[in-house]
C-alpha cells in the first residue's frame, strides 16, 4: 500500500486571463491597514472555493490524456481512479509493481506541474526506492 499527496495542487492550476476578474479581491497596499486599497486578481485557483477541487481534478485527468502514450495503461488508470482530490491511495500485492507504479505516477503527474510528495507505505522497500524528498517527513526510512 502506498499513499501520497499533490503539493499545493490548486495553485498549480492557472486561471485563464479572461476569467481572472471573477477572482478579484481588495487588499491594502503593502498589507498596511489604512493605506490605499489595491485591486488584485488570482492567477491560480484558491484553496477553499467550492469549485477548485473539480477544476484541479479535471486538470490532473487532462495531464493523463495529454501524456497517456508515454505511460503504461495501468499508470494512467491509477491517476484516473486512485486520487481523492490531491490524495493518492494505491495498493498492490507485488512490491516491485508498486515501486514501478509509484515512480511512473510521479513522472506522469510532473508532466502537468503536479509535484507528488509525502509518500508513505507499509513497505520499507517501496519507500527506499523513492527519492527521500518525496517521502513523508513523519516516517523514518530504514535500509535493508
Amino acid at each position: 500500500m502506498c499513499t501520497a499527496d499533490i503539493e499545493t495542487m490548486y495553485y498549480q492550476v492557472k486561471v485563464p486571463e479572461d476569467d481572472r476578474d471573477y477572482l478579484r479581491f481588495l487588499w491594502w497596499k503593502d498589507g498596511q491597514i489604512g493605506s490605499d486599497i489595491v485591486k488584485l486578481r488570482m492567477t491560480s485557483h484558491p484553496f477553499g472555493t467550492s469549485y477548485s477541487p473539480s477544476i484541479a481534478n479535471y486538470a490532473l485527468k487532462q495531464v493523463v490524456q495529454d501524456h497517456s502514450s508515454q505511460f503504461h495503461t495501468s499508470v494512467c488508470e491509477i491517476v484516473f481512479n486512485n486520487f481523492y482530490v490531491d490524495d493518492l491511495l494505491v495498493s498492490s500485492n507485488e512490491t516491485e509493481e508498486l515501486i514501478d507504479n509509484s515512480v511512473n505516477v510521479i513522472d506522469l503527474c510532473s508532466k502537468g506541474g503536479f509535484n507528488l510528495t509525502k509518500f508513505n507505505s507499509n513497505s520499507f522497500k517501496v519507500l527506499n526506492s523513492l527519492p527521500k524528498e518525496k517521502c513523508s517527513d513523519s516516517i523514518e526510512v530504514h535500509q535493508g
